[in-house]
């Protein structure tokens, strides 16, 4: 909408649908059940964790709030140049594209993605960097859905 500087209407039923399917879901149901780059994540978080726990790295972390400046640089540079910047960057979209177009050159941002969260800061594109993650964070704020869990059990 940003980009392109009018609301169509079918993005308006199409938005809602999907907002109102993840305000019911829990928020971030997206990320752990859709999202083409989790599945990828926690393998690379369970390298990372393996080669922490033999001391062959350390785990770096960045200011949470990183991601919510990355939401409103994307919204702004969208609205700005009338392209989404951020789909271009996207390791969803890059992913998303390649299972349904096929392979391309954009997978090399995904792997050095991966090597990075092996190597340096585990799920640090789901952690500080990912604006959809934030947006269906904040939506499931209000989800009577709520996930929760006991460590002991």
């Amino acid at each position: 909408m940003l980009a392109h500087k009018h609301i169509p209407v079918n993005l308006v039923i199409g938005t809602a649908t999907v907002f109102v399917l993840w305000v019911l879901l829990g928020g971030r149901a997206f990320c752990s059940w859709i999202c083409p780059y989790h599945l990828l994540a926690e393998w690379a978080e369970r390298a990372h964790l393996y080669l922490v726990a033999k001391k062959k790295i350390s785990d770096h972390a960045f200011h949470r709030g990183l991601r919510t400046v990355l939401w409103l640089l994307f919204a702004l540079l969208a609205f700005a140049t009338g392209y989404t910047v951020f789909e271009t960057l996207s390791l969803t979209g890059i992913l998303s594209r390649a299972l349904i177009y096929g392979p391309g050159l954009a997978l090399l941002w995904v792997l050095l993605w991966l090597l990075f969260e092996v190597f340096y800061s585990r799920r640090a594109w789901c952690r500080y960097f990912c604006p959809i993650g934030l947006t269906y964070g904040a939506v499931g704020l209000a989800t009577p859905v709520q996930v929760s869990y006991r460590l002991e059990n």
